[in-house]
């Protein structure tokens, strides 16, 4: 992981996460990989670090990969 005194970069959530996963799997779901490639893939995309234009399908995809991290955080939040 690329920790700097105290900094905690999105790759490095994805990296717990994965580590961890039996502590995420109620609040992210039962599809690991699932998961884990959507929080790829908005990594991949972050504008703050990767300012880029993005093709249309990419960008679909993205949409899609933060839909499903925003049902299941307000799923398990209540």
């Amino acid at each position: 992981m690329s920790v700097e005194k105290g900094h905690i970069y999105f790759d490095d959530l994805r990296k717990l996460i994965s580590k961890y996963w039996d502590c995420f799997k109620n609040m992210l779901g039962p599809d690991q990989d699932k998961a884990l490639q959507f929080l790829k893939l908005i990594n991949e995309h972050r504008a703050d670090a990767h300012a880029k234009e993005l093709p249309e399908d990419e960008f679909q995809m993205l949409r899609i990969a933060f839909k499903f991290l925003e049902v299941r955080l307000k799923q398990f939040g209540g």
